[in-house]
């Protein structure tokens, strides 16, 4: 995530792979980026697609000698809180648990709250790595 010198409610996201970057503002949370696998790149979701296809990186880190990244342009506003994450996150915890996360301790401190979401992505039977960045604009 690349917040613009110039301008700081410009900022650009690039990514790769399953990992997501989401935005939170006025108690909604927003999903910016897609997802690269067979699923993203037809516009649905994982479960709506053969099982034998579930989760199919199509383009990230390692697959081949270079990789095409993707850059998502998106505005921000003091008070937003960007959170980047993997997919042990995202797989784990709904929208729904998301934004109820958000919504109750987004107005803490950003560790506190990044350790509830670490929490709750391994109650949920931590599948996969967890990783979460929050970055909250000032």
């Amino acid at each position: 995530m690349v917040f613009d010198r110039g301008d700081r409610s410009k900022v650009s996201i690039l990514h790769a792979g399953d990992s997501r970057a989401y935005r939170w503002r006025n108690h909604k949370l927003e999903r910016l980026t897609t997802d690269h696998t067979v699923a993203g790149v037809f516009g649905t979701e994982e479960d709506m697609v053969a099982p034998v296809f579930r989760g199919k990186l199509m383009r990230a880190v390692g697959i081949k000698d270079s990789l095409e990244v993707e850059s998502t342009l998106a505005d921000s506003k003091p008070g937003d809180i960007f959170m980047l994450c993997s997919d042990g996150v995202s797989r784990m915890l709904t929208d729904a648990m998301l934004t109820d996360l958000f919504d109750q301790h987004g107005h803490d401190g950003l560790p506190e709250l990044g350790r509830l979401l670490v929490d709750g992505a391994n109650e949920r039977g931590g599948i996969d790595n967890i990783s979460v960045i929050l970055v909250r604009v000032s």
